[in-house]
């Protein structure tokens, strides 16, 4: 299963995602106007799934994670000297690759890959692709991509 989002830095307002068939699976509001940013996640019938909120943490940036009002994990990192680097407390998942040039992948503790994030070059306005390998992951998935993303563009 692949999700389309387009232009996905910009977080004022609200935006949609996308499948290949160009149905809409998740409406996406945000604002980076704030201090403490937060994203709610919604599904194409605007039931809330979750939100993703800057946690309080020094020296570092971190975001949670939020499924039914309760915390389920973390992304900690940001621009470092050698690019982005993440660690995602969340189904035992890492990230690795170019988050510089969205190109990246999420992997499992069995170094299997759970989703492949990949900027799409021919087109005229910034797509990317996500490309997911099992359904079941896809609410996790997004809040990880939607977190790096948040952190990239609050940078």
């Amino acid at each position: 299963m692949k999700l389309i989002c387009q232009q996905l830095f910009s977080w004022t307002g609200q935006y949609e995602i996308y499948d290949e068939q160009e149905n809409t699976l998740f409406v996406v509001e945000g604002d980076l106007s704030d201090l403490w940013p937060t994203l709610t996640i919604y599904d194409a019938s605007r039931k809330k799934l979750g939100t993703i909120e800057r946690a309080l943490a020094f020296w570092t940036n971190k975001y949670e994670l939020n499924i039914g009002g309760e915390c389920v994990g973390t992304i900690t990192g940001g621009h470092s000297l050698v690019g982005y680097l993440y660690d995602v407390d969340y189904n035992g998942w890492y990230v690795e690759g170019d988050m510089m040039g969205w190109e990246y992948q999420i992997i499992d503790p069995d170094n299997n890959i759970v989703a492949k994030i990949d900027k799409d070059i021919f087109t005229l306005s910034d797509m990317y692709t996500v490309d997911i390998k099992k359904s079941e992951d896809i609410l996790g998935i997004l809040m990880v991509v939607l977190a790096v993303d948040l952190d990239r563009a609050k940078g």
